[in-house]
């Protein structure tokens, strides 16, 4: 009883700081979507194609509808970088949000495709801003940015589960 109260209390913590697993893949798929999609990465129609998450036994599974096997690809590429473990990208974004009366701090990579330069960061920021919540755009290249770069690395979501993120190619 001891044992299970711990991993309980671990995982409530982790959905009261942070929210849904769910529903925090989904609003990242589409802002990763978007971005890609304005870039030209993504040539289908925007309205042809969505996001869709599944999430069964404790895990979600993402994956774009409507798109071709390399947009697909690429898709789950960008995303699996915005979501990962936090590695060494050039810009983070930062997510405050409170929930009652704790606060909560999430952050994410900016994709390597999506930060290419400081506008492109910008603008996956104000995406970011739109679908997912307030964010700060921080730049980890300079010695403010990697105090950042080292907080981020620690209290990141992605940081909380042992696994990393997989990609697995299921053929149908």
């Amino acid at each position: 009883l001891l044992f299970s109260s711990v991993l309980w209390w671990r995982a409530l913590k982790i959905i009261l700081t942070n929210g849904t697993i769910e529903g925090q893949v989904r609003q990242v798929g589409r802002v990763v979507l978007d971005r890609l999609c304005d870039q030209g990465k993504i040539r289908t129609a925007k309205d042809q194609l969505k996001v869709e998450v599944v999430t069964t036994g404790g895990f979600s599974c993402c994956k774009l509808m409507g798109g071709t096997h390399v947009e697909e690809g690429a898709f789950l590429q960008t995303l699996e970088e915005a979501l990962g473990p936090i590695d060494n990208p050039r810009y983070v974004v930062i997510r405050r949000s409170r929930f009652f009366s704790l606060s909560r701090i999430d952050y994410h990579a900016v994709p390597k495709s999506l930060s290419a330069n400081k506008a492109e960061a910008e603008a996956y920021a104000r995406l970011f801003s739109r679908y997912v919540g307030p964010v700060k755009l921080a730049y980890t290249r300079n010695a403010d940015g990697r105090k950042v770069l080292l907080k981020a690395r620690a209290k990141a979501m992605s940081t909380k589960f042992l696994k990393r993120s997989e990609r697995h190619t299921i053929w149908s």
